[in-house]
């Protein structure tokens, strides 16, 4: 070896992050700051404590591969760099004091590793983030020999120690170790080996204890991102929202028209995936028309490589992929919009808006065909009728079918059934079964029984069943009981026992029960139908029990078996209780299936134990372990406790085993702890939230407070969720030591910190607490008074603030704001006040936080309020008016309120705009509220239609009303003109569509 030689790389410790891909963050309102470090402050995961062991023990002298699996930007390579720049316990000096790290910038390519890796020196860090470019992206046996040879090195102890870091998607991981065959699983066996024991699960997401630990970081970075990101993606917004932001509000007139006509698409139900034909049509409609006349033959090409290219993260503001055509120009490619702005501008700001007027047409014209059902959808569900349908009628090739589904549902919904009859026609012409019935449906609904039966007439096939049983019931309903009998009939040929009952009963009232139970036997013995219970019946309904009683002896006699168990249960209803007991035995003799698990019930009602005990037994053994099942519950209605706990626990070790839930159920009232929880554990699947919670609450109701303890200990132990409402069955028994050791159980359970675990309790206790002021106001409704129980506060009231509150103490500060909403929601408006002060003044709370803005209302701090209102108000924040509004208006101060709703309904706010709405009504003033609900309803708020439907039928208005349901709402939200479905489609064929041959088919 030369004297000059250097090693492969570069000392770790004097490599900086930006040179292996780990983005510094700047650009964050606050903490755009220039004594900001180049990485934010870093916050330890529940993940990082395993890659650190495995860090130290490879830099303990053992090689070893670490690679870490999540989606991108989910931290991947920062927790790999605090990891391996960490210290030595209890010391300042470097873990990897003395390392290299190759690449010494990254990202390198597979054929440079292959070509450096014989010479990398021990004691070397390979960072190979994203490392899909190094085992997939150059092919399988590029990257198959790089994975033969990283597994060379970590096995070669005379070269080690070396450590290997990898970071790959999810995606990654399963093409490098899905189960193949052939020549294929050749090519990735050294890739399996080489990740196989060594693969560490990132979250994409914090968990909503991390986010609020978050919110007190010291690094204001983290404090933005933890207080502004969505559904707990706090390093996507670290790294991604930024710039974002900046570079949406910095766009240029062409591509803000882009992105808003992706969003309005978006909002009405497109996909997500968005033609460029549509993009480029309906951008043009968002500029005005100088600036459409400035644009270059190029225009669009130009904004969207500007929004498609890459900024801080690794997404443009647009995501591209080739759609159904295959050239390389931008025209022909699918857009949507980066999972930020679905998120800030689709999925929380779009859900009451609707499309500029101008997007429709392009909308028409150029939806992805795959998105036209669910458009047809979105717009039904708003009032929108006649789009829905233009939408509904584009649809063709295979969703054809589906299509017409949708709209024959649609104009059935409607009210126009001639419409939706049409459109089943063809189908239920060629006896397609669905049709057929859907058809049927549709006329009885009209009240045209005799057209109904006709269309069901056209049901042949085996799997018309359906459409058989509504032919007979139209049949019914027009008069014509002989033909419905006849398709009864038919029914029963089929094997359906009901339908021969139901064409018996028929035949009975028109021409004597003697002829319906002479149909019944001859079914019985043509068929094979068991329809003595309905023959008994029959009977018993023209004539008595005694005469069904001979009747079912007669038969019984004569060969058919079957006939004492229908019989014994008929005597047993009747009091012959002895007799009942005769005919059981008959049954069990001639070996009638299921005769012993009547014996086995009908003995222990009479009291006779042992006899039943053993018709159950010889019943379980024969497969049958339900019987001894049978009989426990009759020895629970007598109160026989445990011997029921006896029977169901002998019925589970047969085999039954929902019976070990009812057996420790049994112990737990018996307040015998142990057997209850060792039933309950062997009940497997058969155990259930809800039983376990029966158990606890019996076990805590029948002992002292030590079996109390145990109880809430095992309780918590077994059930699954680790939700709040798991509180609510046990809340009455969570009083001084008892809630401790809930707390500590459920710590253990779970393995959660014991914030967290106050935080569950605190949070069962507002449960409870709200459940018990709604039975306290459902009751005092039921006595017409509200004097009877007064204004009582639940005693789980006060356990709920009082646990939020140590939940604040143990690690969870924002537990103090959810005390603060429990406070408000019961009128403890002074406390709530002075509790959200405080927690604003540590940062946890905006200024202009809705919670606070009611207290200080409810306070009468109003010129406070209201100055913090209109200020949000003046930037085009509307999105707390509902909350405050509802406040102003408690305290009598009207005039404000509707001025800030006013406010709102100007800048597009549809809450605030219901909420206007309904204040008219209650002032009478119901055609001012009729408009605004209009507009709420094509704008997203399905939700005020009954209040639209209550306004016309008070009114008296059934005109609009029916045809406001026939044919909907415009987009402005008025009540649409009357159009047909030939007119809708004679418009598509007018367009080069062939939207009336689809109708007419």
């Amino acid at each position: 070896m030369s004297s000059t030689y250097a090693p492969a790389g570069m000392p770790l410790m004097n490599c900086t992050p930006s040179q292996l891909e780990i983005r510094s963050v700047v650009g964050m309102g606050r903490a755009n700051s220039t004594t900001q470090t180049e990485l934010t402050a870093y916050f330890r995961r529940g993940h990082d404590e395993e890659i650190q062991h495995r860090v130290s023990s490879i830099a303990g002298g053992s090689s070893g591969v670490v690679a870490l699996i999540g989606q991108p930007k989910s931290g991947m390579k920062r927790a790999l760099w605090e990891a391996i720049r960490s210290s030595k316990p209890g010391m300042l000096a470097p873990l990897l004091d003395g390392w290299w790290i190759w690449p010494g910038t990254s990202p390198s390519d597979p054929r440079s590793l292959l070509a450096r890796i014989g010479e990398l020196p021990a004691r070397t860090v390979l960072w190979l983030p994203n490392a899909a470019r190094y085992l997939l992206d150059h092919g399988p046996e590029v990257g198959e020999q790089v994975a033969r040879e990283l597994r060379d090195l970590v096995y070669d102890a005379r070269r080690g120690p070396v450590m290997v870091l990898l970071t790959l998607s999810q995606g990654d991981i399963h093409r490098l170790t899905a189960s193949s065959s052939g020549a294929q699983a050749a090519l990735s066996v050294h890739a399996r080996q080489l990740l196989a024991g060594n693969v560490i699960s990132v979250p994409d997401r914090f968990t909503e204890a991390e986010v609020v630990t978050a919110r007190n970081s010291e690094d204001p970075r983290i404090v933005e991102a933890a207080e502004h990101s969505s559904d707990g993606y706090v390093i996507q917004y670290l790294v991604e929202a930024p710039d974002f932001q900046a570079r949406f509000s910095l766009a240029g007139p062409v591509a803000r028209a882009i992105l808003q006509c992706l969003i309005d698409a978006r909002i009405i139900g497109h996909d997500p995936w968005v033609r460029a034909q549509l993009v480029r049509a309906g951008a043009l409609g968002y500029l005005p028309e100088w600036e459409r006349a400035r644009l270059g033959e190029s225009w669009f090409e130009e904004a969207i490589d500007q929004l498609t290219a890459c900024g801080v993260g690794e997404t443009g503001m647009l995501l591209v992929r080739s759609g159904d055509d295959s050239g390389e120009t931008a025209t022909e490619r699918m857009f949507r919009l980066n999972d930020y702005l679905e998120c800030q501008f689709v999925t929380e700001a779009g859900r009451h808006a609707l499309p500029a007027p101008h997007l429709w047409s392009s909308l028409f014209s150029f939806a992805a065909p795959g998105s036209l059902i669910p458009l047809g959808r979105e717009c039904r569900r708003r009032g929108l009728i006649r789009e829905a349908a233009r939408f509904f009628l584009l649809v063709r090739n295979g969703a054809t079918s589906a299509a017409r589904r949708e709209l024959a549902d649609m104009m059935r919904g409607c009210g126009r059934f001639d419409e939706a009859l049409d459109l089943h026609r063809a189908a239920a012409g060629s006896h397609v079964p669905a049709a057929v019935l859907a058809g049927g449906q549709i006329l009885l609904e009209a009240g045209r029984p005799e057209a109904a039966a006709e269309w069901l007439g056209q049901a042949i096939g085996p799997g018309d069943a359906e459409s058989l049983k509504l032919e007979a019931i139209a049949y019914v309903e027009a008069g014509q009981r002989q033909k419905a009998v006849e398709v009864y009939r038919r029914l029963a040929k089929g094997g359906d026992v009901n339908a021969a009952v139901v064409a018996a009963e028929m035949i009975a009232e028109e021409s004597g029960y003697e002829k319906g139970v002479s149909f019944l036997s001859v079914q019985r013995s043509a068929t094979g139908l068991n329809t003595l219970a309905g023959i008994a019946e029959l009977v018993v309904e023209h004539v008595d029990e005694g005469r069904a009683v001979e009747w079912l002896r007669d038969h019984a006699q004569s060969g058919d078996a079957d006939a004492y168990l229908v019989g014994a249960d008929l005597l047993l209803g009747l009091g012959e209780i002895e007799e009942a007991l005769q005919w059981c035995d008959h049954a069990i003799k001639l070996e009638v299936a299921g005769a012993r698990i009547h014996a086995a019930r009908m003995y222990a009602r009479a009291g006779l134990s042992d006899t039943a005990l053993a018709h159950a037994r010889e019943a379980a053994r024969r497969g049958e372990p339900q019987a001894l099942a049978e009989v426990a519950k009759v020895h629970v209605e007598r109160g026989l406790r445990r011997r029921a706990m006896e029977c169901y626990a002998d019925a589970a070790s047969c085999g039954h085993d929902e019976s070990w839930v009812s057996a420790a159920e049994q112990a737990a009232v018996l307040a015998e702890m142990s057997t209850a929880a060792d039933y309950y554990r062997r009940a497997r699947r058969a155990g259930s939230p809800q039983a376990a919670a029966r158990i606890a609450v019996a076990l805590c109701r029948s002992g002292p407070p030590e079996t109390v303890h145990e109880a809430l200990r095992w309780y918590v132990g077994v059930v699954e969720s680790a939700g709040p409402d798991s509180v609510l069955p046990v809340a009455q028994f969570l009083r001084g030591d008892a809630a401790t050791v809930a707390i500590e159980a459920y710590s253990a359970r779970h393995g959660a910190d014991l914030g967290t675990a106050m935080k569950w309790l605190a949070e069962g206790f507002a449960s409870a607490a709200r459940k018990a002021t709604a039975a306290n106001a459902s009751l005092q409704e039921s006595v017409n008074t509200a004097k009877f129980l007064g204004d009582v506060t639940p005693r789980e009231f006060g356990g709920a603030v009082y646990w939020f509150e140590q939940a604040a103490c143990y690690g969870y500060p924002a537990a103090r704001v959810q005390a603060a909403e429990l406070l408000l929601e019961f009128d403890r408006t002074s406390e709530a006040l002075v509790l959200l002060r405080e927690v604003q003044s540590t940062g946890l709370l905006r200024r202009t936080d809705p919670r606070l803005l009611v207290a200080l209302i409810r306070e009468k701090h109003f010129d406070e309020a209201l100055a913090m209102i209109e200020s949000e108000l003046d930037v085009g924040e509307t999105a707390l008016i509902g909350d405050v509004v509802s406040a102003l208006l408690r305290v009598d101060r009207t005039k404000d309120a509707m001025r800030l709703l006013s406010r709102a309904v100007d800048a597009g706010n549809v809450s605030a705009r219901v909420i206007l709405a309904d204040r008219q009504v209650r002032q009478n003033r119901c055609d001012k509220a009729l408009d605004h609900y209009l507009v709420a309803y094509c704008r997203g708020r399905a939700d005020v239609w009954e209040k639209v439907e209550r306004i016309l039928k008070g009114n008296g208005d059934s005109t609009t009303l029916g045809e406001l349901r026939m044919y909907g709402v415009t987009v402005e939200g008025k009540p649409s003109l009357p159009w047909t479905l030939e007119d809708l489609a004679g418009d598509l064929t007018a367009v080069g569509g062939d939207g009336q041959d689809r109708y007419r088919d």
